[in-house]
This record gives C-alpha cells, structure tokens and sequence, in this order.
C-alpha cells in the first residue's frame, strides 16, 4: 500500500549488459554524392559510451595531378527513430511500440519495410543484400533520407527533400563556396508587425516615350479590356489582344513621409526576424513561436537528427611514373585522404 497520494512513473531498474559493434566495410562511390558507409542499431534504452571509425579513402587512378584540390567529409549522425514521419509525438510512438491501435483504429506501424532491389544505389553501396523482391527494414534508408532531408533544410528552405524510401543516392553539398556563411534566408512575412509609410500616391496611366515597346497587352475577350486604354493611346489588336507600347505611371509630387518611430520599428522586426531564421527548417509554426516565446519543446530535440562527429580532409596525391625507356614520360595518379 502506498503512503503517499502518489502514482510511480519511474521505470523498473534492469541489469544492463554491454555489447560491441565492430564493422569493417570496403565499398565505393562517385564523387559529389553522400555515401552511407555503415550504421548501427541502437534498441530502445541504449545508450553509446564511446565509439571510433577509421575511414580510408582511395580515389581512382588519373592520367594527371589535378590542379584543384579534392575534400572529403565525413559525419556521423544520431537518429531517433521519433524523427519518422509516420510518428506524431512520443504518445503515438509509445503505442506503436506497444502496437495499441489509435483513435481511428489503426495501429500505427512501428517498423517499415521495403522491398529489395540489387539495382538500389543505397542498399548496394551500404553493402545490405537479400533475396530480390524480399521484405526489408526501411530504418537504414529513413535515416538516410532523414539526415539528408534535415541538413538540406538547415541551408536553404529551397532545396528540394527526398521522400523517405528514395533508394537513390543524393548529391553532395558544395564545400568550396565564397558564400558558406550565409545560411537560409530570413522570412519578415512570418513576424507580425507593419511599417506605415504615408504620402505615396500613384497617379493615372499616361502615355510616355521612354517606354516604347514594352508591349502591356490585354485579352481583347475581356469584358471592358479596352478600359484599360490610358488616355491619349489608342491600342492595336495584334493576334486577339489589346496592345499598348508607351504606358507609364508615377507617383505623386507630395513625396512620402516616415517617422523615426517607424525606422525604429523597422530595425527591430529585421532583428526578430535574424533571430527567427535561426529555426529555419522546422516545419510547424507554432514550435518556432513557442522556441521565440523562450519555452523549450523537449520532444521537437527528439526530432532531430543529432550530429555526433565530423571530419574534413583533403586527398593527397601519388604520382608513379613509367619504368620502361619508351614512356619514362608517362604517369599515373593515386589520390588517398
């Protein structure tokens, strides 16, 4: 019986066994594409103590040195397998684990699977084989997808995402790139708040010669298109249009007037909206106004993939030349990072 009002939610304390996870992988890749080169299962609870990768990188033979030189990244990333898309929250992660049906009556499938394919770029570059046609965990290839998807995001909300079982390999980040500092662009829509500018005034279309040829057209199936017509200009019908060369307006002489309180205004909702890019890539807008209201969203963190490690080096060349009289000219070129 318990003594206080009070309900335990603390898990059961289990004796925890420690495993290793060794690998050794030889594949190959084009470059200019990110290449999974291995991955390791982690069961609910785990956790990582420490953990090393040795990676080797050879390049093809070429004729010549090449004059530019050739960089190679590599990462290591932590995905959590809440960061699927099929997942909502960590309550419908815990009954799909449980395989509890939802409201709707569905169970919601903790585990996808896709079906094998030796032509699949991934699964043969990440060294995965069954039989053709054959049911396999997708895991592997979502948190591919998942990763890339996630830093594409993180550099501009214009590169396109990957569907989650896209078995083709993606192409790399250009690394040598004058404008590595600039990250995605900051949206002042999302920031609410307006500048009032007064005295702007546009007056009547006129007929102007600066702007000969510009070509305004409209559809002479219009209903009053040739209202448009500013005056003094008569229009032609060319192929069933209205068509007018020398069309201009311009503001008014009153000019316009802004207050420094509105100047002001302005450098803070430029401000906000600096502060705000920096939650580029998070796909809800009200995760992104919580984060701005300076409220924590724990699981949004469980959503992400997590960079552990990352590495950059360059490949260094080899150069072997001929031994026989006749091509003591001739060289091959071996280039390892």
């Amino acid at each position: 019986m318990r003594m206080a009002e009070q309900i335990p939610v603390s898990p059961l304390v289990h004796k925890k066994s420690k495993r290793m996870d060794k690998k050794r992988v030889l594949t190959s890749g084009d470059a200019g594409k990110i290449i999974p080169i291995s991955f390791t299962p982690l069961l609910r609870m785990d956790q990582v103590t420490r953990g090393q990768y040795v990676v080797n990188v050879e390049m093809m033979e070429t004729a010549e040195r090449l004059a530019s030189g050739i960089s190679v990244c590599f990462y290591a990333h932590f995905w959590p397998f809440l960061a699927a898309e099929r997942f909502d929250g960590m309550d419908n992660f815990n009954r799909s684990y449980q395989k509890v049906a939802e409201s709707s009556g569905s169970v919601t499938p903790f585990f996808e699977t896709v079906n094998y394919s030796a032509s699949d770029a991934f699964w043969s570059t990440l060294g995965v084989h069954a039989a053709s046609g054959a049911a396999i965990n997708a895991a592997p290839l979502e948190a591919y997808n998942g990763i890339v998807n996630h830093r594409r995001k993180a550099r501009s909300k214009s590169l396109p995402e990957r569907t989650k079982h896209d078995a083709t390999l993606a192409e790399a980040f250009w690394r040598n790139n004058s404008m590595s500092h600039i990250v995605a662009d900051f949206d002042q829509a999302k920031i609410d708040g307006e500048v009032p500018i007064t005295g702007l005034d546009f007056s009547g279309g006129t007929v102007t010669s600066p702007y000969d040829n510009r070509g305004w057209a409209y559809d002479t199936s219009e209903e009053g298109a040739n209202r448009h017509a500013p005056a003094g200009d008569t229009p032609t019908v060319t192929n069933g249009k209205f068509v007018w060369d020398d069309i201009s307006f311009e503001l008014s002489s009153s000019g316009a007037s802004l207050s420094l309180a509105n100047i002001e205004m302005v450098k803070k909702t430029a401000a906000f909206a600096r502060i705000r890019s920096n939650y580029d890539g998070i796909d809800d807008d009200h995760i992104i106004d919580l984060l701005m209201d300076g409220t924590s969203v724990p699981d949004e963190l469980s959503r992400q993939p997590i960079l552990l490690a990352k590495s950059e080096t360059q490949f260094g060349y080899s150069q072997r030349y001929a031994t026989d009289a006749a091509n003591l000219d001739e060289s091959l070129t071996n280039g390892v990072a």
